[in-house]
């Protein structure tokens, strides 16, 4: 007897139960092989059906990127319902350049005032005009106190060109860090010394050369001092504290215009104290 040759199963009509439900309804219109197809012929069917679902895979992905969801399933840029709005980011509001430049000179003005210009103005008797109509040079670093015997006018003069050059290492940093045209680096606080150091010399240069006050290295040096302690400031406070570094020099400079139009009215002659009078020696010495 000759063996009856089996078919090879059939597989069920309709979609495999891990295709998605949209694709479910299109796979219902594919049409099922035939019961006594060849072998070769199934393997045919299985690879147009396996390109077919694959096709349809790629169909729905794109249609729902363009919806508003990306590849990865994140967020797109359309309006579809899986689509998530963009969060907007908050930035810190800078002052603007040119404020910050118009703070750094009118403190820069006031430190010129202060520094080369007493020779022709006055405020409340703090001192007198005519003793900084000279020319002098001082090269030996804190040699004051040995020529003095005074401690509180070296420690007064080093203090107060100490916090001289603070507000412009401040200003100065805000100035540099802002700055669009230079980008943001790590020596910004460098370059605010450099400055300082390079500003403080040519006063004490034009002091010396138009003979309008003490040359001293003392200054040179509490000068680049506070340069650098205001960029240490600047950059340890952050940009929140900028804008209110500017608005506060441009109040200081109106306050020092208004001092120095009250001239000596704002002091009383009866009062006023040699600071090179206190002494810790026997001797004073009486200057200013």
């Amino acid at each position: 007897m000759r063996a009856r040759k089996s078919s090879p199963p059939t597989r069920p009509v309709g979609p495999p139960a891990d295709i998605p439900e949209p694709l479910s309804h299109t796979l219902l219109s594919i049409p099922t092989r035939p019961a006594g197809s060849s072998c070769h012929r199934n393997s045919r069917w299985d690879r147009e059906l396996s390109i077919t679902i694959r096709g349809m895979g790629e169909t729905q992905k794109n249609s729902s990127t363009a919806a508003g969801a990306t590849p990865d399933g994140g967020p797109g840029t359309g309006s579809g319902p899986r689509s998530r709005p963009r969060l907007r980011t908050r930035t810190r509001r800078r002052p603007p350049q040119a404020l910050v430049l118009l703070a750094l000179l009118v403190y820069s003005a006031v430190m010129v005032s202060l520094t080369m210009l007493k020779a022709f103005f006055v405020i409340g008797l703090l001192w007198r005009t005519e003793a900084h109509r000279n020319r002098s040079l001082e090269l030996v670093p804190f040699n004051e106190y040995a020529e003095t015997g005074t401690w509180f006018a070296p420690l007064f003069g080093y203090g107060g060109n100490f916090a001289f050059f603070v507000p412009f290492g401040v200003l100065l940093y805000v100035l540099l860090r802002n700055s669009r045209r230079t980008p943001r680096r790590r020596n910004t606080v460098v370059r605010v010394v450099v400055a300082g150091a390079l500003f403080s010399l040519a006063i004490e240069i034009c002091q010396y050369v138009f003979a309008l006050g003490y040359s001293d290295i003392d200054d040179l040096i509490f000068n680049t001092l506070g340069a650098l302690t205001g960029a240490v400031i600047a950059k340890l406070a952050g940009p929140r504290f900028h804008l209110v570094w500017v608005w506060l020099a441009l109040v200081l400079g109106v306050v020092f215009a208004v001092l120095v139009a009250a001239g000596p009215r704002l002091g009383d002659p009866e009062k006023v104290v040699d600071i090179y009078g206190i002494s810790w020696e026997e001797h004073t010495v009486s200057a200013i």
